[in-house]
């Protein structure tokens, strides 16, 4: 370590010879500046030593080729990064875990993770540095659209409403298609019926949401039925 000390303080020294001799002042600060940064870094200055830090980012999907689905996200990654103290604490935020999906077919398919980094910053590790991606065809089927009444006081006869439109188109992936029985809107009668604009919601066979999908349109009018 000494003899290392020493080659630096010898190169400051002749740094500091040419800040003298070198009439070009952009040089000077150059040779100067150089120096300076070797002296950090032999001496153990932490905010010039190179250091690791783990960040935990989510998993992207790019690239999902025309007419298929992501049928579910993929998680997250630990990413373990390599950099001068002062980028890393500036880089987490940029760093992107993504797996391209271009020449993806459908079916499942285990797919390797590449980390994105800003310059001067190295990924060293991924965990996972694999995950199984599973691509499925989009589907679209129409159903009509029913109005599901909630919180009816008992006795209250609230009449027969209807929407428009009366029809909705989903797009699913096929998988996530299979579960879809219903679309529908609830409306909350315990106060009374309000006429206006309801979301549309994708329901199974117990009247759950299904998800991730698709509703077009998203929104209908509610109306009172002559």
């Amino acid at each position: 370590m000494k003899e290392y000390l020493q080659k630096v303080a010898d190169a400051l020294s002749k740094a500091a010879e040419k800040v003298r001799a070198d009439e070009n002042l952009s040089l000077r600060l150059l040779a100067l500046g150089l120096a300076v940064v070797l002296w950090f870094v032999a001496v153990g200055d932490e905010r010039f030593a190179p250091m690791e830090r783990q960040v935990v980012v989510p998993v992207e999907v790019q690239n999902v080729p025309e007419g298929l689905a992501l049928v579910e996200e993929l998680g997250e990654a630990t990413v373990t990064l390599r950099g001068l103290n002062p980028m890393l604490g500036r880089a987490e935020r940029s760093i992107e875990a993504v797996v391209d999906a271009s020449l993806m077919d459908a079916g499942t398919t285990t797919a390797r993770i590449s980390v994105e980094t800003p310059l001067g910053i190295s990924a060293v590790s991924t965990v996972p540095s694999r995950v199984p991606v599973t691509l499925e065809p989009w589907e679209e089927q129409e159903f009509p659209v029913a109005v599901a009444l909630v919180g009816v006081p008992e006795g209250y006869q609230p009449g027969r409403y209807a929407t428009t439109p009366s029809q909705a188109v989903v797009r699913a992936p096929s998988s996530v298609m299979a579960q879809v029985s219903r679309v529908a809107v609830y409306v909350e009668a315990r106060n009374g019926i309000e006429e206006g604009q309801y979301v549309l919601r994708a329901l199974d066979g117990n009247w759950q949401d299904v998800e991730p999908l698709e509703i077009a349109p998203d929104a209908v009018e509610l109306h009172r039925r002559e």
